[in-house]
């Protein structure tokens, strides 16, 4: 077995050895996937970062944990529209910037994680854009239907 396989396996059997349970416990203390690993192995080289495939092939390995994995993401989503919410709510004059990074870094946050309630997919863009067209273009023949107003002419009227 070659050297990253080996890792890649013994990631896995690790996962295994510590359950559905506690990953999941571990994923929601971390926040990310890549914390995550991080928390659980070092990189396979010096100046590397961990990988994540060895936590999706363990998920593709155990079609039930998968599918409680999309349902735990979408949790985390829930958690962070939530925490936004808060932030935003208790944020003060003088914290206010910082404080709207924070609920900006959440709600994407929300989006990757929950992107059917808070994801601002290809879909939201493309309705976003074409509601702005829309709005444009409405306006537009709104324009052309008003009547222009009379000015002063700057000729003399010959007999």
């Amino acid at each position: 077995m070659a050297g990253g396989r080996k890792i890649y396996e013994a990631r896995i059997a690790q996962l295994d050895d510590m359950g559905v349970e506690e990953v999941f416990r571990l994923y929601l203390e971390h926040g990310t996937v890549k914390a995550l690993v991080s928390s659980l192995w070092e990189p396979a080289h010096e100046g590397q970062q961990v990988g994540v495939s060895a936590l999706y092939g363990w998920l593709d390995r155990n079609p039930a944990a998968k599918d409680a994995w999309r349902r735990l993401r979408k949790m985390r989503g829930d958690m962070d529209a939530d925490e936004a919410v808060h932030i935003a709510m208790n944020a003060t004059q003088e914290d206010w910037q910082a404080k709207k990074l924070q609920v900006e870094t959440l709600k994407w946050r929300a989006g990757v994680n929950n992107r059917e309630d808070y994801g601002t997919g290809v879909d939201a863009v493309v309705s976003t854009l074409g509601q702005a067209i829309l709005r444009a273009i409405t306006a537009a023949e709104q324009q052309e239907r008003l009547p222009v107003p009379a000015t002063d002419a700057e000729y003399e009227i010959e007999e």
